[in-house]
């Protein structure tokens, strides 16, 4: 295990944890489809909504909060064969998997970033790199600086200290901006 997040096989957490949310629509298919009973498909449900958690990955949050409203969409039109709570329920689960992974990290004495921490010390770290390529683009090449050169954009603004080596803004208009320039990149 590199670093203190599981993966699998895919190299990231963030992979892994993509990787179990379509299994979960899958289930939600299965289960409309009739392939698959309803309580079996919420047991499933929720072991990879405990595995999702221990990936402690954000594009989880998100895929929660866009599923809840899609999912209370269809079911008020009629096209899920679902209750209105189910939806709900799945969601304060996840939140309660979130938390507990938390509290047992901290009771364990492991080595995982705190939610808190992740939170903000990584946004704001992100927030750091964005304004420095933005910088890099504003006072750079109106070309570019060429496909996968974020890192020449790094280099090239030097006013602002990164404190990691980074090929990748994670944030595709920044990388194509970076990439292309202001007027391609747009």
């Amino acid at each position: 295990l590199v670093g203190d997040r599981p993966y699998g096989n895919l190299a990231q957490p963030n992979h892994l944890a993509s990787l179990l949310l379509v299994c979960i629509c899958g289930l939600l298919y299965l289960q409309q489809r009739r392939a698959l009973a309803g309580w079996l498909a919420g047991l499933l449900a929720c072991l990879l909504l405990m595995a999702v958690a221990l990936t402690v990955s954000r594009v989880a949050w998100v895929f929660a909060l866009v599923a809840l409203v899609y999912l209370l969409w269809e079911i008020w039109r009629g096209n899920l064969r679902l209750s209105k709570w189910v939806p709900w329920f799945f969601v304060a689960f996840f939140v309660g998997c979130i938390f507990a992974t938390e509290y047992f990290t901290h009771r364990m004495d492991l080595s995982q970033i705190p939610l808190a921490g992740r939170v903000d010390g990584e946004q704001m770290n992100r927030l750091r790199i964005w304004s420095g390529l933005l910088s890099a683009v504003i006072h750079g090449p109106w070309y570019g600086y060429g496909w996968m050169q974020v890192a020449s954009a790094a280099l090239a603004s030097a006013t602002t200290q990164y404190g990691e080596y980074f090929n990748f803004s994670h944030d595709l208009i920044m990388d194509l901006l970076v990439w292309m320039g202001p007027w391609l990149g747009l």
